[in-house]
């Protein structure tokens, strides 16, 4: 009971000093409970000393936690303090310690140690909890940042993030790119975020494109030694990049060869097939090669997709497209030129396909054969290349009327179909009826085909 006694006059005379303990350090404060304790303890022997509180961390340290001092104070002191020695400790390891403190003493606040961040404009935030490496979660952002699409950032820019995360906590691991020198060939490095798998197969396409016989077990030599420098997550890929293309078939591009080559040589396959990508496909499918996924193709030859062109003195500019069948655009040509009153024989037409070839492979020949439409119990209707079908059946039901055959609007139709059933028709055949309006008289009509006597041969 006596005991029990002089620890409550302890304790009332400890309440009695919070207000002068809360304005006073923990070596004040400690002084002057020491003084209240050996005032109490000088009239009656003390049997519990008060004492700090002590917990042992394997591998770290103990903490101490001072007769008066917050648990968390002293927790996020310690912590502190073991990071900046480089001890490996956590989260986990501090909210460890701290909860074996509050089963001792009433703890009245959490441990805070919050993470140390850096905005960079529209990338994103670099998030570093406490016992955590500056280093390797800036690794973690740059690869989090290049799969999102921003590429990989300058080496700079992870310098710049690197000095201010360090300003906020202490970082002991240093930010570097890993580089190797490879005799003969060059240096391969690779950059912060960027897998070492990716970086290898660059390597070895840009040295095979350069010349340099690097092989598949060169390759494997190059990853194993950069593997023991960072983190390899995946294995290495040395197979083709491909592209399937929906309903022609699918682009294969090897390492160490061109996108634009390749893609030239498949395109003309394709064309010789009979199917037909424009430059602006053409175009779209060289960009998907070029970036396929991350660590893939870089394209150094550009695709020339620009279209061929000739000038016809006289008649136009022929243009044959990218893609484009030149036998396709010269009998598009002639048809134009046909249309517009031009004509244009084989002669011509041959010659600007000579040309054409001349300057991209042709798989097919010019449709310039000439034709000629049977037109039973009347005669022959010639369809030669290069002139209008219209003019010709419109001649040929002259010569028949004269002849004195009667062909009607409706049979006259029917020719005018056959005829273009062969050649293409730019306009149609006039098969109205003729109409002269004769002042105080009327209206003289013929119709389309008839032979009417007595009127001029004018009207007709």
């Amino acid at each position: 009971m006596g005991s029990s006694s002089r620890w409550l006059r302890v304790a009332v005379a400890w309440a009695l000093l919070a207000p002068a303990r809360a304005a006073l350090s923990t070596t004040q404060t400690l002084e002057g409970v020491g003084g209240v304790l050996q005032h109490f303890c000088s009239q009656k022997p003390c049997v519990l000393p008060l004492k700090p509180l002590r917990h042992e961390v394997e591998g770290v340290g103990a903490v101490t936690v001072a007769v008066g001092q917050e648990v968390a104070d002293a927790v996020e002191a310690w912590a502190l303090a073991a990071r900046v020695q480089g001890l490996p400790l956590g989260l986990d390891g501090v909210a460890e310690a701290a909860r074996a403190l509050c089963i001792q003493k009433k703890c009245n606040r959490g441990v805070a140690l919050p993470p140390a961040q850096v905005d960079l404009e529209g990338v994103g935030t670099v998030t570093v909890p406490f016992g955590r490496e500056p280093s390797e979660l800036i690794e973690v952002f740059a690869a989090q940042a290049y799969t999102a699409g921003h590429g990989l950032l300058p080496f700079e820019t992870h310098q710049a993030v690197m000095a201010n995360l360090c300003a906020q906590m202490p970082c002991h691991v240093p930010l570097t790119e890993k580089t190797l020198e490879i005799e003969g060939v060059g240096e391969i490095r690779v950059a912060v975020g960027q897998e070492v798998a990716d970086a290898v197969r660059t390597f070895v396409d840009n040295a095979r494109r350069a010349g340099h016989a690097v092989g598949t077990e060169g390759a494997t030599a190059i990853m194993e030694r950069l593997c023991s420098l960072k983190k390899c997550n995946v294995p290495l890929d040395l197979g083709p990049d491909t592209l399937k293309i929906e309903n022609i078939g699918t682009v294969v591009v090897g390492l160490g060869e061109e996108p634009s080559v390749k893609l030239l040589d498949w395109l003309e396959r394709v064309r010789e097939a009979g199917q037909f990508v424009g430059a602006d496909a053409a175009t779209k499918i060289l960009q998907n090669l070029c970036h396929p996924s991350p660590g893939r193709k870089v394209c150094r030859v550009p695709l020339n997709v620009a279209t061929w062109k000739l000038n016809v003195t006289g008649v136009g500019m022929l243009t044959v497209p990218f893609g484009a069948e030149p036998a396709d655009s010269v009998l598009g040509f002639v048809e134009s030129a046909v249309a517009a009153g031009h004509v244009i024989d084989v002669e011509g037409a041959s010659m600007m396909m000579e040309q054409a070839c001349q300057a991209k492979k042709c798989y097919k020949q010019l449709d310039a054969v000439d034709r000629k439409l049977e037109v039973e119990g009347v005669g022959t209707i010639p369809l030669p290349f290069g002139h209008d079908p219209t003019t010709r059946v419109t001649n040929f039901l002259h010569q028949a009327r004269q002849a004195g055959h009667r062909i009607d609007a409706t049979a006259a139709t029917q020719i005018m179909q056959g005829a273009c059933g062969m050649r293409k028709c730019h306009r149609p055949l006039d098969v109205a009826d003729f109409q002269l309006k004769v002042k105080d008289i009327g209206t003289l009509a013929v119709r389309f085909g008839e032979d009417q006597k007595g009127v001029p041969p004018f009207y007709f």
